[in-house]
């Protein structure tokens, strides 16, 4: 069972899939992590697979309500769970989406209000932000690696 569960959420295009492979190759044996957005398992799907895993802290990437993440890991019986935003500004998600990505069918309203949605839910609960805005690719690795390796010292392993 995994002790622990690490969850980046946000918007398209706000470097959270990036962040996540890059700092992929650098993380402890012990832990483990999946992209959740293109998978059929629900929220609480994916929290099931964390409990049966076998790393010590399991770290999902999907755009998903920080809010929901805590009310699925707290009927799954998950302790300890720490959700961090990776966030930037309107301007940047949509030079991400429409150039870097070739996917302007991303850029629009709703995404940035989901945007806007997900930033005021983490300002309320208070967790963590990545601003990815003006960091390199590498620059918003070392933070996110910094966080996890942060989080995984504050938790109980077996």
């Amino acid at each position: 069972m995994a002790s622990a569960v690490y969850f980046l959420t946000g918007s398209s295009g706000s470097g959270k899939t990036t962040l996540l492979k890059k700092i992929a190759g650098q993380l402890p044996s012990n832990v483990a992590h999946y992209h959740f957005d293109n998978d059929r398992l629900t929220l609480g799907g994916w929290l099931t697979k964390a409990i049966n895993s076998e790393a010590d802290l399991v770290i999902f990437d999907g755009s998903v309500k920080p809010s929901d993440v805590r009310q699925a890991a707290d009927r799954a019986g998950l302790p300890h769970l720490k959700t961090v935003l990776v966030d930037c500004s309107h301007d940047e998600r949509k030079r991400r989406l429409v150039e870097e990505r070739k996917q302007p069918g991303l850029d629009h309203l709703d995404m940035y209000a989901w945007a806007a949605y997900l930033r005021g839910q983490a300002d309320v609960l208070g967790l963590e932000i990545i601003d990815t805005t003006s960091l390199t690719i590498d620059e918003g690795k070392n933070e996110l690696l910094r966080s996890v390796i942060n989080f995984l010292g504050e938790v109980p392993i077996r």
